[in-house]
């Protein structure tokens, strides 16, 4: 690529393909006549170039695409790579130059763009690097890197999973370094507390925004009409008492702002979060404008199905809680007898604990989070049948599991599925001799933790409680031995009733396969004989 073709002015840039959100929404800002501070941008190419210069797949640029179990050791060569070597002499001397045309003997800040933040899905704020260099000639080509390296930051590929939103590249922004007085963003709409919907909020800091990007002081918040004409500072920042705030309480610059945020909120039909600065002379400069990133709400299905026979009557907190470890234990311990690894069941950790909850006083079932703990075996769709089936379901649910969880290409596919037969044909080879142990486990609890009697987890004494006679101590063995029964040894229940499940969801099948025209012959009047 001809050097000529690797810097573009901000004002120039039309499209994120070549350049990344920021330069491109930076680029449409400038040609509407709201100011912002002067820069270019190094196209996205650039990166591209240093990366086959070091040998390393262009494709590492799409985390998505990276096989799972190879994921982190290529970030972490990347990153590794990035702080061993260096830009080019001839590179860098170009980019050095740029910055003297265009911006002169100033500091500047150097600004990560990446292709694909910036959108109503996944904003990408604090995911990735901004630089403030002052000395060009020491600082600059760490800066650039430091940017660079950002991209394969762990925090910023969890979020791209987490959000389903992934990047495809990205150029850097290097602009003018504004000598602040205050700076903050400014939100036209969405916003938590906000007393009136048609006002713009503001939070603000004095000098420059990173100490209200990572959190070390409160900010100052400013409520907005939305044309300008009233405002009303509903709080300054904690560290207003400090000397440079003293130059920083004028604040002609509020109707400005006002203006240009509707303006831009018009201009790209959204709610905006936008980021802006005043200098010590009172001009006002936008810094950055994104939508303000919305998630549509998860819809989670609950349902009492059989669980009102297991608890009828509304539950305490105390016993809430214990049911509610039970089932996370309940469904951890299933999965890992069938064979699933411990890396599928982290990435499910947020369902797992959250198997049950308490509405009203009472359990349900979040059938949403049980089909997508399900959904990590092979087979779910049938799986996830038999499940409503066996507690009592007669009607299809509109459910939103996760159903993308497992990310695998054809080999790991059939390895994981093998993995997976082998280890339940394993698991129930010993079944019945699980079953036993476990009701011997159960029984020989009861034994201890009652007075006197021939007890059985059949015959159940009504005689004096262990609980009235014994000492605290005591009674704190008999609770700890509850729990380790509950949590850890109630597998083997569990095991049986997933052979239960299994078992009648394949007798449904074979009944339907074999008696088609007569679907009103069901499996329950076979098995009553």
């Amino acid at each position: 690529m001809d050097n000529s073709e690797k810097y573009i002015l901000l004002e120039n840039v039309f499209e994120q393909h070549f350049s990344g959100a920021k330069a491109k929404n930076l680029g449409e800002i400038i040609r509407l006549g709201i100011p912002v501070p002067k820069g270019f941008v190094l196209v996205g190419k650039v990166l591209e170039e240093f990366l086959h210069d070091q040998q390393l797949d262009s494709s590492f640029l799409f985390v998505n695409k990276i096989p799972e179990s190879k994921l982190s050791q290529y970030t972490d060569q990347i990153q590794a790579r990035l702080k061993e070597t260096g830009i080019s002499d001839e590179l860098l001397t170009a980019i050095t130059l740029r910055i003297k045309n265009v911006i002169g003997n100033k500091a500047v800040i150097v600004r990560s763009s990446a292709i694909g933040e910036d959108s109503i899905e996944a904003s990408f704020a604090g995911q990735l690097d901004s630089v403030v260099v002052k000395d060009i000639k020491a600082e600059l080509e760490n800066a650039i890197l430091q940017c660079w390296a950002s991209y394969w930051h762990k925090h910023n590929i969890a979020y791209q999973f987490n959000r389903n939103c992934f990047l495809q590249g990205m150029g850097i922004v290097v602009q003018e370094l504004i000598d602040s007085a205050i700076s903050g963003v400014v939100f036209t709409g969405n916003v938590a507390g906000q007393k009136n919907e048609e006002h713009l909020i503001a939070e603000f800091c004095f000098g420059m925004g990173d100490k209200l990007v990572d959190g070390t002081i409160s900010p100052g918040r400013i409520e907005i009409s939305r044309d300008g004409a009233s405002w009303d500072i509903a709080a300054l920042p904690s560290d207003h008492g400090s000397t440079e705030s003293n130059h920083a309480h004028d604040f002609s610059w509020v109707a400005t702002l006002a203006q240009y945020a509707v303006r831009l909120e018009q201009y790209f039909s959204c709610p905006q979060d936008i980021e802006w600065t005043v200098d010590r002379s009172g001009n006002l400069f936008i810094l950055q404008a994104r939508p303000i990133t919305t998630k549509k709400p998860r819809k989670f299905v609950w349902s009492n199905a059989n669980m009102n026979e297991n608890y009828p009557d509304p539950v305490c907190p105390l016993l809430g809680s214990i049911a509610e470890r039970s089932y996370e234990h309940y469904f951890r311990n299933l999965a890992r007898s069938f064979g699933i690894p411990e890396k599928y069941l982290k990435k499910t950790e947020h369902a797992l604990s959250q198997t049950v909850g308490i509405q009203g006083g009472r359990l349900y079932y979040n059938l949403t989070n049980i089909y997508t703990v399900i959904r990590l075996m092979p087979f779910s769709d049938e799986l996830i049948k038999g499940w409503d089936s066996f507690i009592g379901i007669y009607e299809n649910q509109e459910e939103e599991s996760d159903k993308k969880l497992l990310r695998l290409n054809v080999i790991s596919k059939y390895k994981f599925f093998l993995q997976v037969v082998c280890k339940t044909l394993w698991t129930y080879t010993f079944m019945h001799l699980r079953v036993a142990k476990f009701v011997h486990q159960v029984d020989d609890h009861v034994r201890r933790y009652r007075k006197s009697g021939n007890f059985t987890t059949e015959n159940v004494s009504t005689e004096k409680s262990f609980a009235e006679e014994k000492e605290l101590s005591e009674l704190k063995a008999a609770f700890e031995n509850f729990f380790t029964i509950r949590f850890h040894h109630w597998k083997n229940a569990a095991l049986a009733d997933a052979a239960a499940l299994i078992t009648y969801r394949l007798l449904k099948k074979t009944l339907n396969c074999w008696i088609p025209e007569n679907r009103g012959i069901r499996q329950n009047v076979l098995l009553k004989g």
